[in-house]
């Protein structure tokens, strides 16, 4: 039984630096939003999270100039910072 619980434990931590890892790719005021989800204690709290920080995240994406593209208007969201168009 012991061994099970080290190797939850041991996925749990895991699963966390990696969740912290992406999180720090992203903006400071985009990290704010996205740890934002610690404090959801229901399942119902997190899909409240879930739909406020994705219209939070999207109002922090900065706009692409439509000359660049042929096609409708685009942007760049906070996950894509430091990307530059054209490198993707």
């Amino acid at each position: 039984m012991r061994n099970r619980e080290e190797l939850i434990s041991s996925l749990q931590d895991q699963l966390y630096r990696a969740r912290r890892s992406i999180i720090s790719l992203v903006t400071e005021e985009a990290q704010k939003i996205l740890w934002g989800y610690v404090d959801c204690e229901s399942q119902l709290d997190t899909c409240r999270w879930r739909n406020i920080a994705a219209a939070e995240i999207i109002q922090l994406a900065e706009p692409i100039l439509s000359e660049r593209f042929h096609s409708s208007n685009r942007a760049l969201l906070p996950i894509m910072q430091g990307w530059r168009i054209g490198t993707l």
